[in-house]
This record gives C-alpha cells, sequence and structure tokens, in this order.
C-alpha cells in the first residue's frame, strides 16, 4: 500500500515573518466579523491565513502560534471593555485588567487553540483522512472545549452570523457550533482550491473540500428558507401575550456597598408606572439586580411595587439577591411577584461568574479586599421555571446566555419562552452590549423560542424564534419598550440532543488522530 499523499499547505514554506503576519491578518478578520465592525461575511475566509500557517510548520510551533491567534482574537473582542472593566471592579490600576486578561484568555481558551494548532500540523503532514477530518472537524471541537472545559463562549464563529440569517437556521438542529462549521468548511476548502492553483496540491482534496463546502451551504440555506417561512406562518397563528420591559441605565455599582442599599427603585417604579398605564402588558421585567435589597425582608418596599403592579393587573419579573435564612447563604436570584407584589417563584443562578460572584482563589488579599457579603453568591441548585401570564419563563441571568447548554436546560424543564435578566451597566461598552444582545439571538433560534431581554444598560429587546429583533432600546439610556410573545412548547433537535454535533466533531477528530497513527 502506498503512503498517504499529506495535503501540501500554501505557501509550500512559510518564514517566521510570513507566519506571524498571516496569523495576525487571520486574527483581524476574525475580529472584524464581531461588533463594532459585524462584517460576518468574513467569517468565510477569516481562518484560511491561520489554517496555512498551521500545516506548514512543527506541531510545537503550530501550538503557539495558535495560542497566539487566540490571544490576538482575544484582544480585539474582549480587550477593550474586560480590561477596564477587571480594573474598576478591583479597585486596582489596568495593569491588573491586563493581567486579568492574559490570564483568563489563557487558561480559558488559548489551550484548546493549541490543541487545534498540534493537530493540524501533526496530521496535515500525514495526510488523507486525517488531514481532512481535523481540518473540518477540529475547530468546532476546540470551541466545544473552550465552552465546556474553559467556561469561555465568547466570540465563537457561529455568532458573527446574524441569528435571523438563512445559514443561521441550523442552529435548531446543532447549535451555534453547527452554523459556525459551514463557516470552518469553507475556510478549508478556500485553503484546498488556493493550494491546488499553486501546483502544491493533489486534485482530490481540492474537489472534495468544495463540493463538500457547496453542498452544505446549499443545504443549509435551502433548510433555512424552509423554516423561516414555515415559523413565520405558526407565528401569525399564536396567541400572544403583551409584555414590557424597564430599563433604567443606572449604574449599582461594581461593590457590594451598604450606600447601595434600596438604590434605584424609585425610578423603576416610575418607568414601571409609565409603560404600564400606556400598554396592556401582563409581564414586566426588570433586569438582573434590579432590587438592591432582600425583597422579603422589606414589606415597605413590597408595598411600593403593588401599588404600581395593582392597577395594571400585571406580574412582575425582576432580578435581586435572596439570602438562605441563618445559613447565611445569598444567591443572585430572579422572582415572580404577582400583582400584589406576593412572591410566587423564585430562580437562583447556577453558573456563577468567577471573581465576580464568587472568589474561587480566597487567599489573594489584593483581589479581595472589597469581596464580600451579596457579591459572594452561592450558585443555584435545580432550576425552576416562572409560571408567568405569558408562559412558562425559563431564567438565563446574565452570562447564562452565552451558554448554549443552560438553555437546552431550561426548554427540557418545559420552558415556553426565555427571559434573560441582564446588569451591563457597570462594564458600559458598546461592543460588550452589541455581542450579548447577538447571543441571546441565538438562544432563540436554537430552542424556537421567544427571548425577552432586560438589560439595565441595553439592549433590551424581544427577539422572536426566528432570530429577529422585534423590538429593542437604545444603549445607555433610561426608557422601557413593549413587545409580543407566544408561548412555544415546540422542541427542537438541539433542544433534545444538545450538542451532539460539536461531541460528533470531538469525536470525529479523535478518529482521525488514531487512523493517523495507524497509518504510522
Amino acid at each position: 500500500m502506498s503512503a498517504p499523499v499529506p495535503f501540501s499547505p500554501l505557501p509550500a514554506r512559510v518564514t517566521s515573518a510570513k507566519a506571524l503576519f498571516l496569523v495576525a491578518l487571520s486574527a483581524a478578520l476574525y475580529t472584524a466579523c464581531f461588533a463594532p465592525l459585524q462584517w460576518y461575511w468574513l467569517a468565510a475566509v477569516a481562518l484560511v491565513p491561520l489554517l496555512v500557517v498551521l500545516r506548514s510548520v512543527s506541531p510545537a510551533r503550530a501550538a503557539l502560534l495558535a495560542a497566539g491567534w487566540s490571544l490576538l482574537v482575544s484582544a480585539g473582542v474582549v480587550a477593550a471593555w474586560l480590561i477596564d472593566a477587571a480594573s474598576v471592579y478591583y479597585a486596582q490600576p489596568a495593569l491588573l485588567g491586563w493581567a486579568v486578561f492574559f490570564v483568563g484568555t489563557t487558561v480559558t481558551a488559548s489551550w484548546a487553540y493549541a490543541l487545534l494548532g498540534a493537530g493540524l500540523a501533526w496530521a496535515g503532514k500525514r495526510g488523507g483522512f486525517a488531514s481532512m477530518a481535523v481540518s473540518l472537524f477540529g475547530f468546532t471541537a476546540v470551541e466545544l472545549l473552550r465552552v465546556r472545559l474553559g467556561g469561555n463562549p465568547v466570540a465563537l464563529i457561529g455568532v458573527a452570523l446574524p441569528a435571523d440569517h438563512v445559514l443561521a437556521q441550523v442552529a435548531d438542529i446543532g447549535g451555534v457550533y453547527a452554523v459556525g462549521f459551514i463557516a470552518v468548511v469553507c475556510n478549508a476548502a478556500l485553503v484546498e482550491i488556493a493550494t491546488r492553483l499553486r501546483g502544491s496540491g493533489t486534485r482530490g482534496p481540492a474537489v472534495a473540500m468544495t463540493v463538500t463546502a457547496v453542498l452544505l451551504v446549499v443545504l443549509a440555506a435551502g433548510y433555512g428558507r424552509w423554516r423561516l417561512e414555515s415559523l413565520a406562518d405558526g407565528l401569525a397563528d399564536k396567541p400572544e401575550t403583551v409584555v414590557a420591559v424597564a430599563q433604567d441605565n443606572l449604574d449599582l455599582g461594581s461593590q457590594w456597598d451598604e450606600r447601595l442599599y434600596g438604590r434605584n427603585l424609585k425610578v423603576y417604579l416610575r418607568l414601571s408606572r409609565e409603560v404600564l398605564s400606556g400598554s396592556a402588558a401582563r409581564v414586566l421585567f426588570w433586569p438582573e439586580s434590579s432590587m438592591t435589597f432582600f425583597l422579603d425582608e422589606e414589606p415597605r418596599f413590597a408595598r411600593s411595587i403593588a401599588a404600581v403592579l395593582e392597577p395594571a393587573g400585571a406580574q412582575l419579573v425582576a432580578g435581586g439577591p435572596r439570602r438562605d435564612g441563618d445559613n447565611a447563604r445569598y444567591f443572585n436570584s430572579a422572582f415572580l411577584l404577582e400583582p400584589s407584589a406576593r412572591v410566587t417563584g423564585t430562580y437562583d443562578k447556577q453558573q456563577l461568574l468567577p471573581f465576580a460572584e464568587y472568589f474561587p482563589l480566597g487567599a489573594v488579599e489584593l483581589l479581595r479586599r472589597r469581596f464580600a457579603r451579596v457579591r459572594e453568591f452561592t450558585p443555584g441548585g435545580q432550576a425552576a421555571l416562572l409560571p408567568t401570564a405569558a408562559g412558562q419563563a425559563g431564567v438565563l441571568v446574565c452570562n447564562e446566555s452565552m451558554f448554549p447548554r443552560l438553555a437546552t436546560s431550561r426548554t427540557r424543564e418545559g420552558a415556553e419562552y426565555l427571559a434573560v435578566l441582564s446588569n451591563d451597566t457597570w462594564i458600559g461598552h458598546r461592543q460588550y452590549s452589541e455581542m450579548q444582545l447577538a447571543v441571546a439571538a441565538f438562544r432563540a433560534v436554537e430552542q424556537r423560542r421567544f427571548v425577552v431581554r432586560a438589560s439595565t444598560a441595553g439592549p433590551s429587546a424581544v427577539i422572536d424564534p426566528l432570530g429577529r429583533v422585534t423590538v429593542s432600546t437604545e444603549m445607555f439610556d433610561r426608557e422601557t419598550l413593549v413587545g409580543r410573545i407566544s408561548a412555544s412548547r415546540e422542541s427542537t433537535l438541539y433542544a433534545r440532543g444538545g450538542d451532539w454535533f460539536a461531541v460528533l466533531c470531538v469525536a470525529l477528530s479523535l478518529l482521525a488522530v488514531f487512523v493517523g497513527r495507524r497509518q504510522e
């Protein structure tokens, strides 16, 4: 049996300077796919320079270059808001913000891309099934690893595509990972085509990759068009419930401070009174941390809320802290209040943000200086749905909306729509806010559920099951919105199977490694 023919890289030899340039170019193109530029079409070509380099160098060098690419991408999509937010949060110089950025990116993401780089370099030298499989499935596999193991769901390649795009509709089959896979295949096909045109590659891989990419895009587009049309017709026949959101755009502070106790309630009551008197809203939403007090310990505050809700007969879903009696445990919670302000449902946040909502390194006194009381939360147990007048609400608090598996869990438990409550004011950056809205829209498509997003800083929005933002507020403004939602009991393939597609990509990547080793 003849030895497999390796897929020749483009160009055949890449110098150190060229390698660094191509990695930086790829990172720049990838960053441009996301806010603020949002040139999503670049996702089909952004990985080409990176793939060229990784298949042209040794595995060790490829690992370093891929990790460097991850750092550059993070610098483009995260650094602008994370560095300032971390510095302000811990009341430390900007140098701390940079340290949080570099350490956080390395621990949560760069290691995964280092594995991808080494795998692509290793497989590329073996050719055949190993090289093709790692090129096709490796990137998606790494995205799942960094989300599940690293806890970093920021800037997945699939999120670059607008959620209401025709190709993004496959998210209800394989999640955002399936959408990103389409982009990855297009990139891989372009690499093979260019390699063939240079005369340094064989015809087979170029033809196979091109046919795969074209077929995948055509099938996804056909499926997406069918889903968009059928779902739009179905939404027109469903009963609707009017909902409202109050967005105050007031800073709640990044640290616990006794002086903040009860702050902003008057503003929320005024906004709520205005929006309820001018609409037929059955459910009103306040963001995460909108109640800066312990509701069950403040009957005076509860009576003030009831005075606004009762005339309109509206329920309230609002975020605030909850104390667990004598155990002195604190939860970042969402409450369902009836018009009388009686609490009939509670959800405790499960996916807490490390170093912000809980502190895993208690010995680091520098960062722990103001870290106490309500800012040290306990993760919630079994998630509870909130039985609102609009249907069973599955709640996601702030960063929880970035994790597809949590939205899937809510749907499996019976959620008929999703409510995302977020406190974005302390970050206060347009790039971050736009990214969060894009992520929430993908949760709507994956689960085929309406999403009500209530944010302190905006944009608050109502998103339909097609990923369309039907109504939204402006960023960094104090205003309200009124929208309409429908309850849904549809169970998508993604809701039933979860991250099955990404897991399959992991399995096929490992199979490629096994086959490649057998061929040695």
